[in-house]
């Protein structure tokens, strides 16, 4: 945490406590000592509350985005692995 106001403080300089967690990171309130609650800026909060893709979705993602070309990766290093079911277990 950058700083922490208790809510007493934070209702005599509420504006400027504001403009703080936009520009210097999340603000901590305390009541008699102890945390209650955090101010974040609205681009933290938005950051943390965006819908995240699932595993296969990143991957798809992540196998279009690089130029395999400028590192020297054969591209068919995906496609390499063997389709079949493999081999019958008995347990």
């Amino acid at each position: 945490m950058s700083r922490r106001y208790s809510i007493a403080q934070a209702r005599q300089d509420l504006a400027a406590i504001i403009h703080e967690a936009e520009t210097a990171g999340p603000i901590q309130f305390t009541r008699r000592g102890k945390s209650v609650a955090i101010l974040l800026s609205q681009a933290d909060y938005d950051r943390l509350t965006a819908t995240r893709q699932d595993f296969w979705e990143a991957y798809e993602a992540f196998r279009v985005l690089p130029d395999f070309a400028d590192v020297d990766v054969d591209p068919e290093i995906f496609t390499v692995r063997d389709a079949s079911p493999g081999r019958d277990v008995s347990f």
